[in-house]
């Protein structure tokens, strides 16, 4: 009779179903039925030794079958080796086209220079094509503008014998002077049509007595459509292009005097002339 102990691990143990699809090679468990790999010595299911296990066979047929090995790669090592593939394909191709437009472009070139160098036609309208591109060039780089003329030109404040029409008379040799120790000096510019302002040309200070009075530095100009600009000008007698931005389709400007080059010699601010100019 067995001992009590061994009697108890017999009738524990139940033949089963394996857990996991058998492979050839597998090692079976004499006791409960499990599967096991050939490496292990125990069953993984019940313990038992697998010393005498019956290990699965191969199939007759998967036998005829020729043996093939996978080489396994890393996943980074397979993308970059793909990627030097894919590169180097793609330049080469794009090498081959590069040599042939090349190829083509020379022909194209010294043919073309045989034909300039010994056709009198065809050096002609080469140098006619080539002068209509250089003036339709110039003609898209240099815009043409015309000159806007107010209605009325006044002012909020104004000397007597400088009034504010003559910083519009289209003459230098006269100015709009107003005292800045009454408050900001404004000049109002009105016409009789909605008009474009893109450009401005101003002639800054006296200019027979140009260290004589205040000079603008600083105009802020409200359209009569709401929106604004500011012109920084420079203290010099010469007059100042100056670019105009939003105002387009106005009937009126207000040019507000909102900082001055001082004078030693007196307190009037003074603006020769400011002309107006619209693209054409």
């Amino acid at each position: 009779m067995l001992p009590e102990r061994e009697q108890k691990r017999v009738t524990a143990v139940v033949r089963r179903p394996p857990t996991r699809r058998l492979r050839p090679g597998d090692l079976i468990c004499g006791d409960c039925g499990e599967g096991n790999a050939d490496t292990r010595k125990f069953c993984s299911r019940c313990g038992a030794s697998l010393l005498t296990a019956e290990a699965v066979k191969t199939p007759w047929w998967r036998k005829l079958l020729p043996k093939r090995r996978t080489k396994v790669r890393k996943a980074l090592e397979r993308t970059a080796k793909d990627r030097r593939a894919k590169r180097t394909a793609t330049s080469t191709a794009f090498r081959a086209a590069f040599k042939t437009i090349r190829a083509l472009v020379a022909v194209v070139l010294v043919l073309g220079g045989l034909a300039y160098g010994s056709l009198p036609a065809v050096r002609t309208w080469v140098n006619d094509r080539v002068a209509s591109w250089q003036s339709d060039a110039q003609s898209a780089l240099e815009l043409s503008y015309s000159p806007v003329h107010p209605s009325k030109v006044t002012a909020n404040f104004e000397e007597p014998t400088h009034p504010a029409d003559l910083a519009a008379d289209s003459v230098s040799n006269t100015f709009w002077a107003a005292p800045t120790t009454k408050g900001e000096a404004t000049l109002v510019f009105t016409f009789d049509h909605p008009v474009n302002i893109d450009k401005a040309i101003i002639q800054n200070g006296d200019n027979d007595k140009f260290d004589q009075s205040f000079r603008v530095e600083r105009l802020h100009l409200v359209f009569s459509t709401g929106k604004t600009d500011d012109l920084q000008l420079k203290d010099q007698p010469d007059p100042q292009e100056l670019t105009v931005q939003n105002g387009h389709n106005v009937t009126s400007v207000e040019l507000h005097v909102m900082a001055t080059y001082q004078s030693l010699h007196g307190t009037d601010v003074a603006i020769s002339e400011i002309e107006l100019f619209q693209r054409s």
